[in-house]
Formats: structure tokens, sequence, C-alpha cells
């Protein structure tokens, strides 16, 4: 079994962006990769509920290092309960890092239902005939009959929020920015606190170097989704961009804070390095300044 980002992110009910980032710094797949297989189907569903259980990301990151991924089935053999990641050994609970035996802790046992397409089933009956021929679609992988669903969706709901994302999507993998935007613009319309579209256009507005509302833009989407690692790192990028150096050292610090040992991880710490290292230097020149 193999899927598309968004075949996972839609038959999964988890944010593609999310995906996206846990593609890109290694968590899930190889980051040259297109696909998913079941593995990482796998790995994706246990990210999202450590992820819903306030586990960090470093934390997730070394138990997937430490399991044995290759099997199917090495999530069984882990515990998941809000704060705290444990292994299971025969009757007992350990804790990974110290080996300590966990006593106390509650577990409801639901593992949550995957959710129909986008979050929801549609009263409408043709929308919903609709999003069924989507998702086949996307199994073909046929980009202009997947065009073509998604504005025949649009056409009966125009404020269904899921094809105007993935709408959107496509126009971005195709350099269609400014399609791009429209759609993610009506999105954000119709669903003011939609962060995978604010998000997405912040990285557009990166692109196009229109500084001012990207940063608005990936501010807004840390107010709403303070735990997306890639949104503090972006906004780093930016201010760095624009030579706001204090600013960049905040975001790229607080970026850190949350994914420490990413693949990013290290590209942060040169760039906080260097800036740290010019502040220095100015300091020293500005002792010497009569």
């Amino acid at each position: 079994m193999v899927m598309k980002i968004t075949e996972a992110s839609i038959k999964l009910s988890i944010p593609r962006y999310y995906i996206d980032y846990w593609k890109k710094v290694g968590l899930i797949s190889k980051p040259e990769s297109r696909l998913l297989d079941f593995s990482d189907l796998i790995k994706i569903k246990f990210i999202d509920r450590c992820k819903k259980n306030r586990i960090s990301l470093q934390k997730i990151r070394t138990i997937l290092r430490n399991s044995v991924v290759e099997s199917n089935s090495w999530h069984e053999n882990l515990f998941i309960t809000p704060g705290l990641l444990l292994i299971k050994a025969q009757s007992l609970l350990l804790e990974p890092t110290s080996k300590q035996i966990h006593f106390e802790f509650n577990f409801s046992g639901n593992e949550g239902n995957v959710l129909s397409l986008w979050g929801s089933r549609d009263d409408n009956p043709e929308v919903s005939e609709y999003e069924e021929l989507y998702l086949a679609s996307l199994e073909t992988g046929d980009i202009q009959s997947i065009k073509n669903i998604l504005k025949k969706i649009l056409k009966v709901k125009g404020d269904h929020i899921g094809a105007l994302i993935e709408s959107g999507n496509i126009a971005f993998e195709e350099n269609d920015f400014d399609l791009a935007l429209k759609y993610y613009s009506l999105a954000e319309e119709y669903d003011n606190g939609c962060v995978e579209a604010i998000y997405n256009m912040a990285n557009i507005f990166f692109r196009q170097k229109k500084y001012a509302v990207a940063i608005r833009n990936f501010q807004r989407c840390i107010e709403l989704d303070p735990d997306f690692p890639e949104s503090y790192y972006n906004l780093g990028l930016v201010y760095y961009s624009l030579k706001y150096f204090d600013k960049a050292l905040v975001f790229l610090k607080m970026y850190l804070e949350i994914d420490s040992d990413s693949t990013w991880a290290e590209q942060a710490r040169i760039f906080i390095s260097g800036i740290l290292e010019q502040s220095a230097s100015v300091s020293e020149s500005e002792l010497f300044n009569f």
C-alpha cells in the first residue's frame, strides 16, 4: 500500500502541512520520496497520537530511531498517555530513556476514529459522490481528473474548505502562485482559523519577497497552532533575510525548543551562531569607537 501525502492527509484526517514537515525532517519516509508506504502511515498515526498527548518531537524521534521500524507491529509495544511515552515490557510499563517502571497512569483505550474526506461527511449527496471520486482519482494520479473533480465540488459547494485547500496545493505545486493564493484566500475567508491556508499563503508571500505580509501570516499561524515548528523556523528566516537579527534569533531559538534534533536544527544553529558572532563583533568595534 502506497499513498501520496495528500491522500494520506485526507484518509488519516491529519493536516497535510504536518505530514509535509514530518517528512522533510526525516520522521517518516525519505525526504526525496513522493510516496508513503504502510509503515509510514503507521508512523504518521503514531506521531499524531503523540502530538495530541503533548509528547515532544525529540521523544518521538528517539523512540522511532530505537524501534524496529521495519516491522509493522513495532508500535504495539509502545504506550501513549498524556505527556508520557512508555514501553510495554511484559506486564510492566517502562520509561524508554531511564527504563524506570511507571505505575500510575490513566488510559481510555480510545484510538479515535478515522474520519471521512476532509474531516466530515458532507450532507449533500452530490458532494459526497464527488468526494469519493476524488479519493479514487488520487490513487490514479491523473492531475487533470483531480482538478476537474475539485472544480465540480466547488461548483456545488463553493465553501468546501478541503477542495479549496487541495486546489491551492495543486496550483502551488505547478508554481501558479496567484491561483494558489486565490484558493487559499477563499479557504481562509470561509474558515477564519484555517491554519493550513494561512501557512501556505505565508510561504508564497515569502517566496515572492512580500515579507511584511509573510510575517503577519506566519505570526497568525503561531497564534493558531503554537506547536507547529516550521512556522517558527520560516519566520526566523524571514527576519534573517531582512537583517532583523534580534527577531530572527528569537524565532530560531523557539524552533529549537520545539524540535532541537531535527535535520533542520543544525541549520538553525548555524544561523544563530552567525547572528551571535556578528553581534559580538559589532559590540567589540563599539568599544573602540571614540
